[in-house]
């Protein structure tokens, strides 16, 4: 199998977070809820220290919508976000470079 082969099989999507708050009792955790088409999806990251939740509304997002539902923080998360792991550990999202539609998807 190629690599190419490979990229084609992940189901990465374009999303936009529509809903983003604090996980209480944690320092880090951001829940999100972003929309795939008519599909939303919760997915709970570390994200806290890097954004704040009103900034992220309305944000376009790559979302591994493939990726099974899985407890992160005692909450459902249905899906990874892709993020680039900066100098510092800063965390910043991959994004679409102009405005895309929701569940469309990255090759």
């Amino acid at each position: 199998m190629g690599q190419l082969d490979l990229v084609e099989q992940l189901d990465l999507r374009v999303g936009e977070v529509v809903e983003a708050q604090r996980v209480p009792n944690t320092r880090k955790v951001l829940k999100l809820v972003v929309a795939l088409d008519s599909e939303r999806r919760q997915v709970v990251a570390d994200l806290a220290q890097f954004y704040d939740p009103e900034d992220l509304l309305g944000q376009q997002v790559i979302v591994l919508a493939g990726f099974k539902p899985a407890i992160v923080h005692g909450l459902r998360s249905h899906g990874k976000l892709l993020l680039v792991h900066g100098e510092g550990a800063v965390l910043t999202f991959v994004r679409p470079d102009r405005r895309s539609n929701r569940n469309a998807k990255v090759r």
